[in-house]
């Protein structure tokens, strides 16, 4: 007998923003508590993927890494389709294709032929499904079936429902593509988790102000039972991921005028240290020592990169802190002008900024005047490559203060109740922490009602923003290690700050 994979094929997660009210470690926990063997992740975009992969792996369920695509038909019409990395280089070409997007380069299907190692599930919504079938317009249907034939690995994904009427219409649809030679798959797309949450996704879709009515989305909880079918076996089974194991290489410094990094770095110290008046054997004797624990854990370019865009931002009379944080107790960025503290004077350790017997990324905080700081970033992205630099993303999530009000709204309650209760709320804790303190003031159905919705949209992610500070410089083009997104000429990580130092990418803080 063969055993069926369970899961689900068309998973997405709070990271399609303010369209899903599942928070992705939810998601993980309730497949795990189902016993699914696999789960995908297919939102509009990948920045969820790392985390998604890694928890993913922890609790011994198979990751399947895909994205939502949006093309436009011949008639102009959006569909949509589901691209499947196969394997690690089709994943990079996912990688690649959402770049594309956020740059709106690419809404043509035809262009997603030149990506290899990608399996398609295109995917209809109902009401298209029943004017195809129903009215009998098989001419266009054949015309769509003939055209996705020249893909290498694609399907025809048929959702999985609780409803008669739309069961038959997915067995139409199942035998008509089985007529004509193209494989279909059963696919169901979560928008909350639980048959009572649909609430939950009807309240975020009005925040959102896009609202639904609860019975357009009966069909996408997670409890619905996964139909058993053994070509999701196939198709499972056709997948390969063996990611975020590779060493990323560090960035390296392009001006050594023909030497090493290490032998640039020491000629530009030793200089420094002369300019300085710190020639006593004590600072040859530190500087010495500091230069071997670079060079051994391989950040001599890491000094020369920081070295450079200081010296661009003085040169061009932008402000420059002083230096502050365990850099200060670092020689070598004193004679390199990096940091203006001297720290044999100060009695500073350079072990507490680097230490061969604790192997971190160095981390040299440095202050920039507020209104010229994207003069260093531009020079940044001009000199290293506009997909190498990028500031960091951060992502706005529904706050409790501000998701009471949202909900009070969506519910159409009394402003002044709804803002009673947002002014008993702390907003350094969560709603949870917050209940004890507030539950004696929830004294309606309304008001309960008003809560509880509250507490399962509280954390989800609303928006995205730029980190103050972060920039990320990779010796390779962004889009091959991470998602990128776009904003005001320059791209922005996909990835927030904790995943990008855990993958291995280099950090700066502006």
């Amino acid at each position: 007998m063969i055993i069926v994979m369970k899961g689900f094929l068309y998973g997405q997660t709070e990271y399609n923003m303010l369209n899903n009210s599942i928070h992705l470690s939810d998601y993980i926990n309730q497949a795990k508590s189902f016993s699914f063997d696999f789960l995908s992740i297919t939102d509009p975009n990948l920045y969820g993927n790392y985390k998604f992969y890694t928890q993913c792996q922890k609790q011994n369920i198979k990751p399947i890494i895909g994205l939502e695509y949006a093309y436009r038909t011949e008639d102009q019409n959006i569909s949509h389709a589901l691209l499947y990395a196969k394997n690690n280089n089709g994943y990079r070409n996912l990688l690649k294709i959402s770049t594309r997007v956020k740059l709106e380069q690419l809404d043509d299907l035809d262009e997603i032929m030149q990506y290899d190692d990608l399996a398609i599930i295109f995917v209809f919504n109902n009401s298209f499904l029943e004017r195809l079938l129903y009215s009998k317009e098989f001419k266009i249907l054949d015309e769509f079936c003939q055209k996705i034939k020249m893909f290498k690995d694609y399907y025809i994904g048929v959702s999985y429902t609780n409803n008669l009427q739309k069961i038959n219409l997915n067995k139409e649809m199942d035998e008509y593509a089985q007529k004509h030679g193209i494989r279909c798959l059963p696919i169901h797309q979560c928008k909350y988790l639980t048959n009572q949450d649909v609430i939950i996704y009807e309240a975020l879709t009005a925040i959102a102000g896009h609202p639904i009515k609860i019975s357009d989305y009966e069909d996408y909880s997670f409890e619905i039972n996964p139909l058993e079918d053994e070509r999701i076996n196939e198709f499972v089974n056709s997948i390969n991921l063996n990611l975020f194991n590779d060493k990323i290489e560090l960035p390296t410094y392009p001006n050594t005028k023909g030497v090493t990094s290490k032998n640039y770095l020491q000629a530009l110290c030793y200089k420094g240290l002369e300019k300085r008046g710190c020639l006593l054997a004590n600072y040859q004797n530190r500087l010495k020592y500091e230069l071997e624990v670079i060079d051994k854990m391989g950040y001599n370019d890491y000094f020369l990169i920081v070295w450079d865009f200081v010296k661009y931002a003085k040169q061009h009379n932008i402000l420059v802190g002083p230096g502050r944080g365990s850099a200060a107790g670092s020689l070598v960025s004193y004679c390199l002008g990096i940091t203006t503290i001297d720290p044999i004077k100060y009695n500073l350790l350079f072990e507490r900024f680097l230490n061969p017997e604790r192997i971190s990324m160095p981390d040299i905080d440095i202050d920039f005047e507020y209104t010229k700081r994207d003069e260093v970033l531009k020079y940044c992205i001009n000199k290293y490559g506009i997909k190498k630099v990028a500031p960091i993303i951060t992502f706005g999530t529904l706050g409790s203060k501000q998701v009471i009000r949202d909900v009070g709204k969506c519910l159409n309650m009394d402003n002044k109740l709804v803002d009673f209760i947002a002014k008993k709320i702390d907003s350094k804790l969560s709603l949870y922490d917050n209940l004890e303190k507030v539950k004696q003031f929830l004294n309606t159905n309304e008001l309960k009602k008003l809560y509880k919705i509250s507490l399962k949209l509280e954390g989800l992610k609303r928006h995205t923003s730029i980190h103050a500070a972060g920039v990320v410089i990779s010796k390779y083009d962004l889009d091959e290690i991470i998602p990128l997104s776009y904003h005001d000429n320059y791209y922005i990580t996909g990835y927030s700050m904790e995943y990008l130092e855990t993958i291995g990418l280099l950090k700066m803080d502006f």
